[in-house]
């Protein structure tokens, strides 16, 4: 029997079996059992598992669109699983600025498709104010920077790329009322690495996930760009790879 979340057939069978192990008289025995028979009359409610919850959440993402999705997000507030890092990262893309899943999936198939990152990395993917039109805002910025977060965790290779530009474009944007192009994401680059939590990290993942082994046509760009980066910078650290990476980005 199921009840909130709880099977209750397997929680009687587990502390029947363990209560016969202790050698329970006869009449204790079968009191206890009466108690449990009883229990789910008197039982108030019972957790769902994070696996369900972060299931309900994922089924709340299917029908989301960009009014709805943040209600997806909060469903899995707390858990820190894979699964659960990938349904608040869909929930964010899919508010800001992807109407559905569905379109959020036309738009990582784009960002797959090959050619330069900073193509992909253009005005279509900044989250920004009014309903994605005009400058980002500070709130853009952060749900951007969160979206980085939580697609990288996720391990979403895809995501997390798409993310990662998200950022990029949103704060390049904000800086430059709105304009996204070459010359303001080069302009941009140090603002970008410092105003944007973890960005060299975020940037460096995104490269660890889709550059290593047999790298796709389709991120080739991309991995060929970071690598020059790492090698005009021996020993450097992050920031000043993402910092260069970004000035340099073509």
């Amino acid at each position: 029997m199921k009840f909130k979340g709880c099977d209750l057939t397997f929680f009687t069978l587990e502390v029947n079996l363990l209560f016969r192990g202790h050698c329970m008289t006869n009449s204790r025995y079968k009191k206890f059992i009466f108690t449990l028979a009883v229990l789910p009359f008197v039982l108030i409610g019972c957790a769902q598992s994070d696996s369900d919850t972060v299931h309900d959440a994922q089924y709340c993402l299917d029908k989301a669109t960009s009014s709805t999705a943040l209600t997806c997000y909060s469903k899995v507030n707390g858990i820190s699983t894979a699964a659960a890092s990938l349904v608040r990262c869909a929930s964010i893309l899919v508010y800001e600025g992807f109407g559905s899943a569905s379109k959020l999936q036309s738009a990582l198939t784009g960002l797959q498709g090959g050619g330069s990152p900073l193509s992909t990395a253009s005005a279509q993917f900044a989250f920004l104010a009014d309903g994605g039109s005009g400058t980002a805002q500070a709130s853009d910025i952060s749900r951007a920077s969160d979206a980085s977060t939580q697609c990288a965790a996720s391990g979403s290779t895809g995501l997390t790329m798409l993310a990662t530009f998200a950022s990029i474009a949103t704060v390049t944007s904000s800086l430059n009322s709105g304009t996204i192009t070459v010359g303001t994401i080069h302009s941009s680059a140090g603002t970008i690495v410092s105003s944007v939590p973890n960005s060299p990290q975020l940037i460096q993942t995104a490269y660890q996930q889709n550059c290593s082994g047999n790298i796709s046509s389709s991120n080739q760009s991309f991995c060929t760009q970071y690598q020059a980066a790492q090698a005009a910078n021996p020993g450097a650290s992050s920031a000043t790879i993402a910092t260069y990476f970004l000035t340099n980005l073509n």
